[in-house]
């Protein structure tokens, strides 16, 4: 049977679809109080349908803060502890070789992006890098050194600032700490098997689940004459270890976030609370507020917690209506209109 609210949902992706270029608008939306789990897709076809497998980009952050958060339930670590007892020697030189002091900056500063860390992502030198030269497989190491070209941005603990650096170095932590691979620790702490995430893994560095869906034909829109870019032509590496790095699908990031934002990934209640908080400082700075690994979103004073991918990937859960909403676009520059359909969304299952 058809749910009541499948043709306005529909509606609402065919209307974000309606503009340029073409893109292929995707939605999962899951409230059980309306007796509602839908999944449904409008556009640009050739991109791929809505079970798609994408590169989720930044919404790994929260994977990686869970499963940090999980070793600090089990004692293993504190959020407190500084950074230079939590790396490897080489790495803490690396960063004093740029003038930070690693002793100063703890894991919760990474957590919350207020570290002081430059991001090498948003430095154009490693952007053109990464374009010029697609198929460069980077390293953990080669990323951070990057950033230590670029000036720090503030004294740890100072003010907000956001960057894939942080949990491109909270990779290496759970490394340490777990004596893992990344993938690995982060597949158990989170959960992984608990909540049946068969279509979530690590690109290039876990095997491809025998019955993935097919890629979604993701397009990084250039400014310059490069144009359009196929995502997928960019080696993994460029965003791996921990800023970014899952593959996954709607349907598995709605089980994730679901089941993260309702505390049944943490021992402990507080947990999730200490998580889904916002930092003072990420208010201040007047983008999304941002608590360890979550950032928060308000639309019409209904509050949703989750995070957003780069690539044009969202997950949301909003813990007062019990709603779960997970969204993808295939074009980077489609990203406003995308940002309206999820706000539309929400309005519409919170009425």
């Amino acid at each position: 049977m058809t749910h009541s609210l499948a043709p306005t949902l529909q509606s609402q992706l065919d209307h974000a679809a309606a503009g340029e270029p073409p893109a292929l608008f995707a939605l999962h939306v899951v409230a059980p109080s309306r007796g509602l789990d839908w999944l449904g897709a409008a556009g640009e076809r050739a991109h791929g349908d809505a079970h798609g497998v994408m590169r989720s980009a930044s919404i790994t952050k929260t994977y990686v803060a869970t499963a940090v958060l999980r070793l600090m339930e089990q004692g293993r670590l504190a959020l407190t502890d500084p950074l230079s007892a939590r790396l490897a020697p080489r790495t803490v030189d690396l960063l004093r070789s740029g003038g930070y002091r690693p002793q100063d900056i703890t894991l919760r500063m990474l957590l919350e992006h207020t570290s002081g860390m430059a991001d090498y992502a948003t430095y154009e030198v490693f952007v053109e890098r990464v374009l010029g030269d697609p198929t460069h497989r980077w390293t953990r190491e080669e990323q951070i050194a990057v950033a230590m070209q670029q000036p720090q941005i503030g004294a740890p603990g100072e003010r907000y600032e956001y960057a894939d650096s942080n949990y491109v170095l909270l990779g290496e932590v759970l490394e340490q700490v777990t004596d893992q691979p990344m993938p690995q620790a982060i597949r158990t702490l989170a959960g992984f098997d608990q909540l049946g995430l068969r279509h979530t893994w690590f690109e290039t560095l876990e095997p491809v689940p025998a019955d993935a869906p097919p890629r979604l034909a993701q397009h990084y829109d250039d400014d310059d004459e490069r144009g359009s870019v196929l995502v997928q032509s960019l080696d993994a590496s460029s965003d791996l270890f921990g800023g970014g790095g899952l593959l996954t699908t709607l349907p598995d990031l709605a089980r994730f976030f679901r089941a993260l934002v309702r505390g049944e990934l943490f021992a402990n209640a507080v947990t999730a609370e200490l998580m889904r908080m916002p930092t003072p400082l990420s208010i201040a700075q007047g983008a999304l507020p941002y608590g360890l690994g979550l950032e928060v979103l308000q639309v019409d004073g209904v509050t949703l917690y989750g995070h957003t991918g780069y690539w044009g990937v969202a997950a949301w859960h909003c813990p007062s209506h019990d709603i779960t909403l997970t969204a993808a676009v295939t074009r980077t520059a489609r990203k406003a209109a995308f940002s309206a359909l999820v706000e539309d969304v929400v309005r519409t299952l919170a009425a």
